[in-house]
């Protein structure tokens, strides 16, 4: 067996954590089996016992190898092997359906494999960010090899097999460490110029890696208790003339030292990079602290906190990585009741206001991914949590800070983050994934963990603040209503109204939010003026906030309707944006309305839009407005036809914001429909007839196919056009 050689030449490594669970594929039994065989090369996982300056590595009963075969549609998977006796090679099998050529691709451990692409010969694998070390090795789990066969036409039995590394790794022995009696909890290790750990595409066609657009880190987190051998495991890079910086954490503080690299330390896949540092009048500075969140009355605004598994034996807070629909984890040093020298890949969050007063946003200030965390539901996406520059509902929290119990596991001092977006399925509130190794936002508690907050541990900004909206807007209908003033801050205010309407409250502190009524206007003549004011004496920028509420005037309803709004697609244009398959989302104005549209292809040959797709189980695919029509809407008129699929149900919703809207959530009115939507030849027309009393004027619309198609073709519904009638708003 070829040993790894003990090199004084820098390497680098690549290692991941899977962000899926681990399932066998069920294959009928009629496949074809085929039987593997690892050879005694460079192989799997834990060092073995040091022989001169040569490490064995070797095989061991439990590992799990992922393979794809002709990188079809099938799932990946995973196998176990069977070690050798002397664990330096193994044998492993799996059945396939008979092909004209075969090609495998095989990486260990199976959870650091992530994806694969044949046209850009690339394979994704995930480093991980937060290690183990023992005085022997570096962690199983980031020791990534890999192994292809290239295409073959036929299988030898077994199909030999050399694995090679994907990954280098690091051997760091510090000397000279005035520990006193400091305890080692981790050493951080990062460079600046490089991503050393996270998600990478590796291309199989020439050994290189490639930055992907996920979850890639500067800084490897080690958890150890020693500085005498500490191991770690990277990506392959040339370290020449870079800095690296490492940083002992201890119970007492931290020892820092920025070495500048030699001109010969290019890491390198499979070789091990013996590297002494001096540590030599490097002094103790004191630890950076982060307590646990036992009271939301303990949050501020300007507070810098870290999310965290609130399950003590996983040592893991939300990283900085972010992925496509998640967020990834990183590795911490933590209890129930602190965290201690949090690394430069955990995500810092700094808290501000929210949309709604006692909310707050949560920004990310980690260096690759800034903004604000918000749950996605407004993209169209379940249970993904994303991060975005501007503000919104979605990226608004209630944190509160109780007792939670997922399945048989109650948590203490947990903290309950829940978007202020309305909750339909699949979103709303942020969790721990332990099994995809990620956080995100759930409504699922299937599978689950709870979270806790970690705020750092100085003193609060108690520096005045202060602030007054009208949330919904400067113009509001006819109808006599309650509108929502917010107050936002730390000071005492007080507030007036002058036009005729009034306020729930004319004073108080902190955030609020009021009640303004008002009263209906029944002039059809002229609109109405209503000013509110809100004031106070702390020393703040804006002392004093001036809010002005236009109502509308009464709409004249004493004639007949008319159409005050259509459009039909065959005279309009097809124009979809950058949508023109079933797995679309776009948006279209037509006419000075935005309408968003999913599950939609469109073409200048179609006579409308194609909504629908392919293995669909009762899925709603809704178009929705994003800009409200002012009129007063009394009938909707929808021109379609059908080609296959399945209608179970076609519903209009009316809402009184797009938030609302894009969900379907808390509408003002639900009209659902005789099922008729006609064919390709003989298109048919739907019509909704409003059937209660509640203004439409300024709303929102959701038309909702709910469609199935179990095939694995697509079918669709052709929306072709529709018609607005009701009373112009002016």
């Amino acid at each position: 067996m070829k040993k790894i050689m003990l090199f004084a030449a820098f390497a680098a490594a690549l290692t991941l954590s899977s962000c899926n669970k681990e399932a066998k594929v069920e294959v009928p039994a009629a496949l074809r089996t085929v039987n593997f065989s690892a050879l005694p090369t460079e192989t799997k996982t834990v060092f073995g016992t040091k022989d001169g300056n040569k490490y064995p590595v070797l095989w061991q009963a439990g590992d799990k190898i992922n393979y794809t075969f002709n990188f079809g549609d099938i799932p990946t998977t995973y196998t176990e092997v069977t070690p050798s006796a002397d664990g330096k090679s193994a044998s492993f099998s799996g059945k396939f359906a008979e092909a004209s050529s075969y090609q495998f691709i095989f990486v260990s451990p199976a959870d650091a494999f992530k994806s694969r692409n044949k046209t850009n010969g690339t394979i994704m694998v995930e480093i991980p960010s937060g290690q183990s070390s023992t005085s022997a090795s570096p962690d199983p789990s980031a020791q990534i090899l890999y192994a292809n066969t290239g295409e073959m036409t036929e299988l030898p039995d077994p199909v030999s097999l050399n694995f090679s590394h994907l990954t280098a790794y690091l051997h760091i022995q510090f000397k000279n460490v005035a520990l006193g009696d400091a305890v080692v909890q981790a050493v951080n290790v990062t460079n600046n110029d490089y991503y050393l750990a996270g998600r990478l595409f590796y291309k199989f066609n020439d050994g290189t890696f490639e930055d992907s657009e996920s979850s890639m880190f500067h800084t490897i987190a080690v958890s150890t208790n020693t500085v005498a051998d500490v191991w770690v495991a990277l990506r392959p890079v040339d370290l020449s003339g870079k800095q690296l910086t490492l940083v002992i954490a201890t119970d007492k503080g931290t020892f820092t030292k920025t070495v500048t690299m030699p001109a010969s330390a290019s890491l390198t896949a499979g070789k091990i990079a013996k590297f002494p540092v001096d540590m030599t009048g490097v002094a103790l500075e004191a630890p950076v602290v982060y307590k646990a969140v036992t009271s939301a009355g303990q949050l501020h605004v300007g507070d810098k906190v870290i999310i965290a598994a609130a399950d003590v034996e996983q040592a893991y807070a939300m990283s900085t990585g972010q992925n496509s629909n998640n967020r990834s984890q990183a590795g911490v040093t933590k209890t129930l009741t602190e965290i201690v020298n949090p690394t430069d890949v955990v995500e810092i969050i700094k808290l501000e206001d929210g949309v709604i007063p006692g909310h707050y946003a949560m920004k990310a200030t980690g260096t690759d991914n800034p903004g604000y965390l918000y749950a996605a539901s407004l993209d169209g996406a379940a249970n993904y949590l994303r991060t975005k520059a501007e503000l919104d509902l979605s990226g608004s929290w209630d944190i509160s800070i109780g007792s939670v119990t997922i399945g048989e596991v109650t948590t203490q001092n947990a903290a309950i983050i829940k978007a202020d977006i309305p909750d339909p399925p699949g979103h709303g509130t942020i969790r721990h994934n332990p099994t995809s190794v990620l956080f995100s936002a759930y409504a699922s508690t299937s599978g689950m963990k709870a979270v806790m907050l970690y705020r750092l541990d100085e003193p609060a900004d108690e520096s005045p603040r202060f602030k007054a909206t009208l949330p919904n807007g400067n113009d509001i209908s006819a109808d006599a209503q309650e509108v929502p003033v917010y107050v936002f801050g730390n000071v005492a205010w007080t507030a007036s109204v002058t036009g005729g309407a009034t306020l729930s409250e004319s004073s108080g502190t902190g955030n609020k939010i009021l009640t303004l009524t008002v009263p209906a206007n029944t002039d059809t003549e002229n609109t109405k003026s209503y000013t509110v004011t809100v004031t106070t004496t702390a020393a703040v920028t804006t002392q004093s906030y001036t809010l002005t509420l236009t109502q509308a005037k009464k709409v004249d309803t004493s004639g007949d309707p008319v159409k005050v709004y259509s459009f039909f697609l065959a005279e309009k244009g097809k124009n979809l944006g950058t949508s023109t398959t079933y797995a679309g989302v776009c948006d279209v104005e037509i006419e000075g309305i935005t309408w968003n549209v999913t599950g939609v292809s469109g073409s200048s040959d179609y006579a409308g839009w194609r909504i629908g797709g392919k293995s669909l189980n009762g899925v709603d695919r809704a178009i929705y407005s994003k800009t409200p029509l002012s009129a007063e809407v009394t009938k909707i008129v929808v021109s379609h036809s059908r080609k296959n699929a399945t209608v179970n149900s076609f519903t209009l919703t009316v809402h009184s914001s797009a938030s609302d809207a894009a969900t379907g959530a808390n509408p003002i009115a639900t009209l659902t429909a005789t099922i008729n939507v006609g064919t390709q030849d003989a298109p048919a027309t739907t019509i909704f007839e409003k059937a209660n009393s509640t203004p439409w004027a300024g709303s929102y619309y959701r038309l909702a196919y709910n469609i199935t198609n179990t095939t694995t073709s697509n079918t669709y519904v052709e929306f072709r056009g529709l018609e607005i009638w009701g009373y112009p708003a002016s």
